[in-house]
């Protein structure tokens, strides 16, 4: 060993004691783990306090009901061995619900109720396209309940399906609106058809004739492609009305957009009717296509576009739209349908005859091209061809993901006929607050819940079993992302976003748009492009809801002379 080496291993021998400084550390430690004992004590009280002062002060402000203290404590002790997934319930425990988990289960919605029935079936005498995923799991009243998810033989009936023997003429007349492509915008034109005296024949619950004979808004007469177009095409084509959504307890029809946050609606319609599967992928599933206002007949079609009249058999259905920021809307559609999913991916590359991935720049570029001339008499005026024909032009041939919101529902012409129209941006308040008006918010809205982790859904994505719930565990509600007690509601977590319920399409593509909007070039674009999209989306990204009359004489000065 070298001579400095050796001279200091002899100082360290010297110095160091182990067997002699063993007492004295035994001494120090113990001192140490009793302050740290008594900070932790005091620190515990005194988050105790705060948090009793917070929950105190939200009950005073508040009709909900939260989770007790004993409650709160069994939550918490029961997650504090449970990895990941412990951890996260663990945090929310924290958090002042919509509801909690009462201990009388039978207090909860149906579709939140234990599941004790681990089968799938098809409802309403329709062989699914898909078995699972086109059929309702774990919910043994759908099975055995053939109104199931009707309320009455009266509502069968009203909102049943449209004869096979009218779509010859349906669809000459969704060819010959689709190969207007960009019809003008009005806003509010009424397209009254005077001349037609609707008899709308049903029959109540006690089988009593009801007539009703009047005027009525004609969507047919519109410039609009009719209520039905995707029956033909359920892509480009589609139509104004395919994801017009009916929840018909409480006459409502909400505008579902793509890309603007749809698939939450379609499974909270399924939460309503107590379908226990209610998180798994909505889009097939058979209560969704039933509740289609584009699959029903047109009669009652008339009847719910006119449903504000109280003259109306069914009377008094309100319509609700939200809105999404064109630019950050058409970045999802990309990443979602174009990018990041393989399937979505290679779908998009085989159709449009690519054999790469375009960039978002080259996206863009090509939807700003003029789109070739389209034929009335052609057979399938939105044919979708295998080129980039069909990604050219933003028309009503575009696919439903980046097609113009304002194409969605009859919004371009009969705006002033919503009720509400909010913004993606305030998706939490402005549902609460619509929930409530129509009276699903009670029953259903502050119940709503969804699993926390991807990897806690059991049944995959057909038949994906409802979250388990503990006694006391808080509810998130729907739309309703979770926030801390305290630090002025901060959210929780980004990625515990009500948009993200296990089989939706989230992208996170607000985050995103600095890195893919590289030029203002681009973004001018897409305002060009989505120029009527921006008009109505800079009026309603408020706080504040707003209805469609209101909106429509903001845009029109033809519409502030008509519907004022």
């Amino acid at each position: 060993m070298p001579q400095y080496y050796a001279h200091r291993h002899r100082r360290r021998s010297r110095n160091v004691r182990p067997a002699a400084m063993l007492p004295l550390l035994k001494l120090v430690l113990a001192a140490c783990m009793t302050m740290l004992a008594g900070r932790n004590m005091a620190l515990h009280d005194l988050s105790a306090r705060k948090s009793m002062e917070d929950h105190t002060r939200y009950e005073m402000t508040s009709r909900e009901s939260f989770v007790t203290d004993s409650a709160a404590k069994e939550t918490n002790a029961s997650t504090r061995n449970s990895g990941r997934r412990g951890e996260t319930r663990k945090i929310i425990a924290r958090q002042f619900p919509t509801a909690t988990v009462p201990s009388d289960v039978s207090r909860l919605p149906m579709a939140l109720q234990p599941v004790t029935f681990r089968n799938c079936c098809p409802v309403m005498h329709r062989p699914p396209k898909k078995p699972r995923c086109g059929e309702v799991c774990l919910t043994a009243h759908a099975c055995n309940n053939s109104l199931y998810p009707f309320e009455s033989t009266r509502q069968i009936h009203f909102l049943r399906p449209r004869s096979q023997e009218n779509r010859d003429v349906l669809r000459a007349r969704c060819n010959r609106r689709n190969s207007l492509q960009t019809p003008p915008y009005q806003w509010c034109q009424q397209w009254r058809n005077d001349s037609i005296m609707h008899a709308n024949r049903l029959r109540d619950d006690n089988n009593t004739a009801v007539a009703a004979t009047t005027a009525f808004l004609d969507p047919y007469a519109a410039n609009l492609p009719p209520p039905g177009c995707s029956i033909f095409n359920n892509g480009g084509g589609s139509g104004s009305y395919q994801h017009l959504l009916l929840f018909p307890s409480v006459k409502m029809a909400f505008c579902g957009i793509p890309k603007v946050g749809i698939t939450q609606w379609m499974q909270f319609l399924r939460f309503t009717f107590g379908a226990k599967d209610y998180l798994s992928s909505p889009h097939i599933k058979p209560e969704v296509f039933a509740m289609r206002y584009d699959k029903i007949n047109e009669e009652a079609q008339a009847e719910i576009l006119n449903g504000e009249c109280p003259c109306m058999p069914y009377p008094n259905w309100k319509f609700v739209a939200f809105l999404r920021d064109p630019a950050e809307r058409l970045l999802s559609a990309y990443l979602d349908k174009v990018v990041t999913k393989r399937l979505e991916r290679d779908h998009f590359q085989r159709m449009h005859g690519l054999n790469r991935t375009l960039s978002f720049e080259e996206f863009i570029g090509i939807l700003a091209e003029t789109p070739p001339p389209q034929s009335s008499s052609s057979s399938q005026p939105c044919g979708g061809g295998s080129d980039l024909d069909a990604l050219r032009g933003v028309n009503w041939c575009t696919n439903p993901h980046w097609r113009p919101q304002t194409f969605s529902c009859g919004l371009s012409e009969f705006l002033p006929r919503f009720t509400f129209v909010g913004s993606l941006d305030h998706i939490e308040s402005q549902s609460r607050t619509i929930l409530q008006h129509v009276g699903l918010w009670e029953d259903y809205g502050r119940w709503y819940h969804w699993h926390t982790h991807k990897k806690d859904a059991e049944g995959g994505r057909c038949g994906s079993s409802p979250p388990s719930l503990a006694v006391g565990e808080p509810l998130f509600g729907f739309q309703q992302t979770p926030r801390e007690s305290g630090g002025g509601g901060r959210r929780l977590n980004d990625t515990l976003r009500a948009s993200d319920t296990g089989y939706g399409h989230a992208t996170d593509s607000r985050s995103k748009m600095n890195a893919y909007y590289r030029s203002g070039d681009m973004l001018e674009k897409v305002k060009r492009l989505y120029e009527q999209d921006y008009k109505l989306w800079e009026l309603v990204n408020e706080e504040e809801l707003h209805g469609g009359k209101e909106l429509a004489m903001k845009l029109s000065e033809v519409c502030r002379r008509s519907v004022s």
